[in-house]
Order: C-alpha cells, then structure tokens, then sequence
C-alpha cells in the first residue's frame, strides 16, 4: 500500500519542515570569539607550534617566537583572537603547543563562555621544568586584534 503525496500536501508541509530547520542550523552556525594565549616563564627564547583542533579539523595553527621573560618587563607573550563560525556553547577543542620541537603538552577543552565574556581562552605557560595548559574564559579588555 502507497500514499502518493498530492502537491497541496507537500506544499502544506514544507514550511513547518524548514522551520525546524532553519532553527537547528541557525544554532549551530553561532559565531565566537577563540583567543589563544602562550606566555614565556623561561630565560630563554622559545619556539612555539600551536594547534587548536575542532571536529577532527585544524581551526587555528600557529608557528612563532618568544623572547625570554628578561627581554619583556611584563612577560613575553602572544595573543591571538580570532572569530570562528560553526562553534557553539559545548564545542570540544583539542589544543596541542610544541616548544623548540621536543616538549608537547595538550589539552581538552569545550566552549562555554557566556555572554559575561568576550570569547573562550586556550592558554599555555611554558616553564623550565613543566607545561601549565590553561583554558576559561577572555576578558573583555584590550580587544584589538579580533580577525
């Protein structure tokens, strides 16, 4: 036994089903803002590779230099902000730093900044003896270098 859909019925039920839709989509196409922050606790230059992973894909990958803590009175640092599409609240993140290609540290992190915050934070501290992975929340002071 089949049921052949008349035109009228197909029509009639269209705009309830991409209503539902445009819902699921919408929220999942949220925009955040994702800062990525190294600081350097060492006496020496270091070399970073940083990867932020999403979904089994490269969403940030970053190659750069630090200078030693005694070169920079307020701490050798890099921060990077970016807006991504597609994250929303919950979104897990695998963020991997590399120092001068022999110490790895990698960390699991998920969305979940609210609107008190400008975006979410992946954070390193790279010391002699160890790795600190930090993740929470950026602060809303001194946005300028949101791409």
């Amino acid at each position: 036994m089949t049921h052949n859909l008349s035109r009228r019925e197909v029509l009639i039920s269209t705009p309830a089903f991409l209503s539902a839709i445009a819902g699921c989509s919408s929220f999942r196409n949220e925009s955040r803002i994702l800062q990525t922050m190294v600081i350097n606790h060492t006496d020496e230059p270091i070399e970073i590779q940083l990867l932020v992973i999403h979904n089994d894909k490269k969403i940030i990958e970053q190659d750069f230099g630090l200078p030693s803590q005694s070169q920079v009175s307020s701490g050798p640092s890099s921060r990077y902000r970016v807006k991504m599409d597609n994250l929303s609240e919950g979104s897990e993140l695998k963020a991997t730093i590399i120092v001068d290609d022999n110490r790895k540290e990698t960390m699991e992190t998920s969305i979940n900044c609210g609107d008190g915050a400008v975006g979410d934070n992946i954070g390193f501290r790279v010391y002699d003896e160890y790795i600190d992975p930090r993740g929470g929340c950026a602060a809303n002071r001194n946005i300028t270098n949101i791409e």
